[in-house]
């Protein structure tokens, strides 16, 4: 398994789920996004995060459930899934502002990633928290806690929506700019404008 630059890939395969009421089709069944955390995590940086996704894809066709990956499985149906796992803390709490604005953008490591293997994208992600909140960090200076929260969970949903990108466009190559580029600056991560370029929207439904 390979990952790309800001993004590895994974897929698993379903079979669409498509409702009919009386001959009329009825909307297409959500897509499952799977969370899955192994350190610390801020319920409000979880919800901004979550919320900066859907604000950032409300022009694809896709329709996102947020579920916990270990949570009961109940009977609802699902046209496709994706697991994410996040990694670190997934808080801004103890983080060190030792940077200034003109510092290092982080360590140098990938934000997020997607995996493939035999050339085929996979729907496992992985972010990494402590990437993301480092390269934040000196940004983030003067803002309250919560604030800082919220800061944190826009950069989480523009990386996871860069990932969600390679998985539902079902391919490892990057837009020219927006959310789908290939690197980000910090700057990227917490700008108030930032978002896909329309035909990479379009893309987001090849799976």
């Amino acid at each position: 398994m390979k990952p790309s630059i800001l993004a590895a890939v994974l897929s698993l395969l379903l079979v669409p789920a498509h409702s009919f009421a009386e001959g009329a089709p009825e909307p297409p069944a959500p897509v499952a996004i799977y969370m899955s955390f192994d350190g610390a995590h801020s319920a409000q940086a979880i919800e901004a995060m979550k919320s900066e996704v859907a604000s950032l894809t409300k022009r694809s066709p896709l329709n996102l459930r947020w579920i916990p990956l270990d949570s009961p499985r109940v009977g609802e149906s699902f046209s496709d899934l994706m697991v994410v796992k996040f990694h670190g803390n997934c808080n801004m709490e103890g983080i060190q502002f030792l940077f200034n604005e003109l510092g290092l953008e982080g360590d140098g490591g990938a934000l997020g990633s997607t995996w493939k293997t035999d050339n085929q994208i996979l729907p496992f992600s992985e972010l990494h928290c402590d990437r993301i909140r480092r390269s934040i960090a000196p940004l983030a200076i003067g803002n309250t806690p919560t604030e800082r929260e919220a800061l944190l969970g826009r950069a989480m949903g523009r990386v996871l929506a860069h990932e969600l990108f390679h998985v539902f466009a079902n391919t490892d190559k990057h837009g020219r700019e927006g959310v789908a580029k290939t690197k980000y600056t910090r700057r990227d991560l917490l700008a108030d404008r930032f978002e896909f370029d329309a035909k990479d929207v379009r893309r987001m439904d090849r799976r």
